[in-house]
């Protein structure tokens, strides 16, 4: 580790020993102490499941799997209890300009907004097909917005005959609000005098190395996911400060009292998260064979072009190991199909729109019929390539870099190069 994450390491753990030591000298409430052992648990958990039970770190945190759905889950019931608890609020009086609405206002649009994001409005689950904006600066092809801040030429400044392009990524979002909201906007709450009234509203001070937490292991990425278990995190972290700051009025209280608990509501949380996938699965994806085979079809045609010896391969060919979606690669110019394209039907794809003959239809963007990205592996020591769609559960089932072969409902066409 470099001294930077050396850095970070140290002061998430000086700051956890801190907390432990302020709740057991009763500095801190001992009402917290539950709260401090789920998220100590919560993080022991991902740490010993990432080092020593890989496989089952990788399938918990993958895309559409249990760490993604809890993600939603945690976010979207954060910001429901805040807009329950401002609706049960709403015979106080206060004014919309007050902080007492605007503060809790936006934190419960943020928290909807990332539930929205974390499932893609749905885009995933329904198999719609996103606009053209997304699927060309989106690198994900998603409907969601905080990778179009990843997009290239989305997002940049002209600077003379230059075009500067900023990316940013979803760690530096993630680690950005973690910073803002949860450790300065606190400290400032508290120590400084005009913000003081804001105290309330604040993260409690018990949860600042959990935000340290965050951001200390997107900045040293132990192992890949990282991020996804980071954003899970912090979803929880948000619903332990949104279930403690934003309580329901005195009536919903009593009627709701034996569910409305912490517990109660984590449970729920991981609980849901752990079936949704399965659930989607079973009731609204399934199997479909026609499609299947019509994806097998397509896929041969984009095989037969890519041995078609018009095709510029040249970039992709020196690669040790490609696998990236196939409209990604294409536009980076690791390959091109020949003009007279079979998949394409002879015209360009959507990369090549101005030409006044491209396709901005599924094809030209390299989606499958369930309008989620083609994607291509390669491997030059095994000279084999692979074009693949993740099949009708809508998530890769497949690893390819431990295994050669596809798996679960994943559909694709492997072949050899000479």
């Amino acid at each position: 580790m470099n001294r930077l994450e050396i850095s970070a390491l140290s002061l998430f753990v000086l700051s956890i020993l801190w907390m432990h030591f302020r709740v057991v000298f009763k500095k801190e409430s001992r009402s917290n102490l539950s709260r401090i052992a789920l998220l100590d648990g919560l993080a022991l958990l991902i740490v010993l499941t990432g080092f020593l039970y890989p496989k089952t770190y990788f399938a918990l945190m993958l895309e559409d799997a249990v760490a993604e759905w809890i993600t939603f889950y945690a976010f979207f019931l954060s910001g429901f209890i805040i807009v329950f608890h401002l609706w049960c609020s709403r015979k106080n009086g206060f004014t919309v300009f007050s902080s007492a609405f605007l503060i809790p206002t936006a934190v419960a649009i943020f928290c909807l907004f990332v539930a929205g994001e974390e499932a893609s409005w749905g885009q995933r689950i329904l198999g719609f097909k996103p606009p053209d904006l997304f699927l060309e600066q989106n690198y994900q092809q998603e409907l969601n917005f905080h990778n179009l801040l990843k997009g290239d030429g989305f997002w940049g400044i002209q600077i003379g005959n230059r075009h500067l392009v900023i990316q940013i990524g979803s760690k530096y979002l993630v680690m950005l609000v973690a910073f803002f909201y949860g450790i300065l906007f606190p400290l400032a709450a508290r120590f400084l005098p005009p913000l003081k009234k804001l105290n309330r509203l604040a993260p409690g001070m018990y949860l600042i190395p959990y935000f340290i937490l965050v951001i200390a292991m997107e900045l040293i990425y132990p192992i890949p996911l990282t991020g996804e278990a980071c954003e899970m995190v912090l979803g929880i972290i948000f619903l332990v400060h949104v279930f403690d700051t934003y309580p329901m009025g005195k009536a919903e209280a009593r009627r709701w009292h034996k569910l409305y608990r912490l517990s109660t509501i984590m449970v729920f949380v991981f609980v849901l998260g752990i079936i949704t996938a399965p659930l989607l699965g079973f009731l609204v994806y399934g199997s479909d064979t026609e499609t299947e085979a019509a994806i097998t079809e397509e896929l041969q045609l984009l095989r037969k072009d890519f041995i078609n010896p018009d095709a510029d391969k040249e970039k992709i060919l020196r690669k040790k190991r490609v696998h990236k979606r196939i409209y990604t690669a294409i536009k980076h110019d690791y390959f091109h199909l020949p003009k007279d394209s079979l998949f394409l039907g002879s015209r360009h794809a959507s990369e090549n729109i101005g030409t006044g003959i491209s396709r901005t239809d599924r094809k030209g963007y390299f989606l499958d019929p369930w309008n989620n990205p083609y994607w291509v592996y390669y491997y030059r020591n095994k000279a084999i390539m692979i074009f693949y769609s993740f099949g009708a559960n809508r998530k890769r089932d497949s690893n390819l870099q431990k295994d050669l072969s596809l798996k679960g409902d994943d559909v694709g066409v492997a072949f050899y190069i000479k």
